[in-house]
């Protein structure tokens, strides 16, 4: 019997891309069976979050496949099923920017938004869309627990600086914290309710920096990589040591 990849749910709508993705590369890359587990309770939070996007998930039951399995072990059926099935877990919040070669675009048209129709603060879209815009999400608990790296955030603001002209940071974030970015460049700190106008307005942000906090990452990642283009600049964590980025790709 053919082995299944089991993605398990995550609690960040972001790090569920991470799982999902990772999902279809092995079905694409090695025609694995990946599918989320089918439990009622988890299904329907998870797809509560995720029927905002294009996403086509897969379910199966461990159950029914255990008992399939162990009925045809009864049968002795070897050329079928010469060992129990065997499941993989796909657990990875943190997608790595080495894996980017393996995003096609069909995976990545996956991850956007079936419509805009939540869009309603156009002034603020406005103002990003029109300057040289830097985004970053902050989130409150990586800065309550001391998790966020502000020297990484001031050199990364510092690296642009170099590239860019009157470039303008928006800090998406709920935390009422001074972030001090003022004698770096000219910032915006901006408090947004709805997650899926937040994460739209972080992804048209022309430069992203990705930050390495654990509850922040995904979501800066994910709007870097659905908004690409060549000319616009990504700083990610130096310490993180991945072994391949892009050119536009900028380790601090």
């Amino acid at each position: 019997m053919k082995q299944k990849t089991l993605i398990k749910y995550q609690k960040n709508f972001a790090d569920n891309f991470t799982s999902y993705v990772y999902g279809r590369i092995l079905e694409q890359k090695y025609s694995e069976n990946c599918c989320f587990e089918n439990i009622t309770s988890k299904r329907k939070l998870f797809e509560e979050k995720m029927m905002y996007f294009n996403f086509d998930c897969k379910y199966t039951s461990i159950l029914k496949v255990e008992d399939i399995t162990s009925f045809a072990l009864k049968l002795n059926d070897e050329k079928k099923f010469n060992n129990k099935v065997k499941y993989n877990f796909i657990e990875r919040k943190f997608f790595s920017p080495d894996d980017t070669i393996y995003l096609t675009d069909d995976i990545k048209n996956e991850l956007a938004f079936k419509n805009l129709d939540f869009i309603k603060d156009y002034d603020i879209l406005d103002d990003i869309v029109s300057s040289n815009s830097i985004g970053i999400y902050i989130n409150i608990d990586d800065i309550e627990n001391n998790l966020v790296d502000f020297n990484f955030i001031k050199n990364a603001l510092l690296r642009l600086n170099k590239y860019l002209k009157k470039p303008i940071l928006y800090v998406f974030s709920k935390s009422k914290c001074d972030f001090d970015f003022d004698e770096i460049m000219q910032y915006k700190v901006l408090d947004i309710q709805d997650w899926k106008q937040e994460y739209y307005f972080l992804s048209k942000c022309a430069h992203k920096i990705v930050l390495s906090a654990p509850k922040s990452y995904s979501i800066n990642f994910w709007a870097a990589i659905l908004n690409e283009k060549d000319y616009n600049y990504v700083v990610f964590d130096l310490k993180n040591h991945y072994k391949k980025s892009k050119r536009n790709w900028l380790k601090v």
